[in-house]
């Protein structure tokens, strides 16, 4: 039983596991792998609680190969959910490590592309360019803030053009000679009724009757 091993066996196992896990990552099966990582942060749920940090009392380099272990698998999670379009858990696991390491540069790149797969491109394009702050020669990362920016403004154009249209909908609301409240509620498909040529709440100007002869058939 793998809970019943000392913290160095305990660590020797989850480092085959997570080779496993790589492997199945590489042959795109992304649910598996991301399974097996989620049981590798498992086995060291306690490195960050104090109460339970005496396992690990003289062994500060053994200690810090499981963090950097649970860190690596959080990581991969993050990577496996974006293969799944699973923005949503992969922002969840990369906010993790960068809870503890705010300049770690993997996890700013998968939260950027967590961002854009939930379409929160405002928070993707800050998040790459913290990162590109942080390392300037990464190129994938300028792509994709570029990706980010585009993306952010084709959004800003449709809620533009959506504020527009839902102004311009507001406004024949309120005008009561509007074909909104004409037609809107009478069932103009069934045979025999026809909507009000304007609305109850429009009086129109009375108009003089035309004085002439009048035709007596």
């Amino acid at each position: 039983d793998v809970w019943s091993f000392d913290e160095a066996h305990r660590l020797t196992f989850a480092q085959r596991r997570k080779l496993e896990a790589a492997r199945l990552f590489a042959e795109g099966r992304f649910h598996l792998a991301r399974e097996r990582y989620h049981q590798i942060t498992d086995l060291f749920h306690h490195v960050n609680r104090d109460k339970l940090k005496e396992r690990f009392d003289g062994k500060p380099e053994l200690l810090q190969e499981c963090k950097d272990l649970r860190k690596a698998c959080h990581l991969n999670i993050a990577a496996c959910s974006i293969k799944l379009h699973d923005g949503k858990t992969a922002k969840k696991y990369t906010d993790i490590v960068l809870l503890a390491d705010p300049e770690n540069t993997k996890a700013l790149y998968r939260r950027g592309q967590a961002h854009i797969q939930m379409e929160d491109y405002v928070e993707a394009c800050n998040d790459l360019a913290q990162l590109l702050d942080v390392d300037s020669s990464l190129e994938e990362a300028q792509q994709l803030l570029e990706k980010a920016t585009r993306l952010r403004e084709r959004s800003d154009r449709r809620q533009k053009k959506s504020f527009k249209y839902g102004r311009m909908i507001d406004n024949m609301r309120r005008d009561p000679r509007s074909i909104v409240h004409n037609y809107m509620d009478t069932p103009v498909d069934l045979p025999g009724v026809e909507g009000a040529p304007i609305s109850a709440r429009w009086t129109p100007k009375k108009v003089a009757a035309i004085e002439g002869p009048q035709i007596v058939a």
